[in-house]
């Protein structure tokens, strides 16, 4: 579903905001609207850009965004911690299966991929590592831990 879009006669994007309101309460505003000689809309465009304004300014405001601010930072650090535990529980469990082959994690930076390569556009991994004879990473893993692994039965 694509929302409506319009221009306003100022020129900005302006789309549309559905507000429930109480029959007295919107009797007023369209009495408002007309000794000021404009639509409901346009009214109540004007007072929520008003209420905007003077909440910017609002001290009690800025101390209760502070306090957003200051839970989304934590929140972002602890799921960030998350994040570098399982990667560390991924990477010991690889060395586990198939012991030390060589690779030292190299964190990755925003917007890359691990070790600092341009991540790909269509998400999926910057990629290009193989081994030799043009063979993937991901079938010599599976070659290397289908000869560890005991033949089963297919019966």
């Amino acid at each position: 579903m694509s929302e409506q879009v319009s221009i306003h006669t100022s020129g900005e994007v302006v789309r549309p905001f559905t507000i429930r309101q109480s029959d007295e309460v919107r009797a007023q505003l369209e009495v408002l609207a007309e000794i000021n000689g404009r639509s409901a809309t346009e009214e109540s465009r004007i007072a929520l850009a008003d209420w905007v304004t003077r909440a910017k300014d609002d001290p009690e405001l800025k101390k209760r965004a502070a306090g957003v601010q200051n839970r989304l930072n934590s929140s972002a650090e602890v799921e960030r911690k998350r994040i570098e535990r399982e990667a560390e529980e991924k990477r010991k469990a690889i060395a586990a299966v198939l012991g030390d082959i060589g690779v030292t994690p190299t964190p990755a930076k925003p917007g890359t991929a691990r070790g600092g390569k341009p991540a790909a556009a269509d998400g999926n991994k910057a990629s290009g590592t193989s081994v030799s004879g043009g063979a993937s990473a991901t079938a010599s893993t599976r070659a290397a831990t289908s000869k560890k692994s005991p033949a089963r039965s297919t019966r």
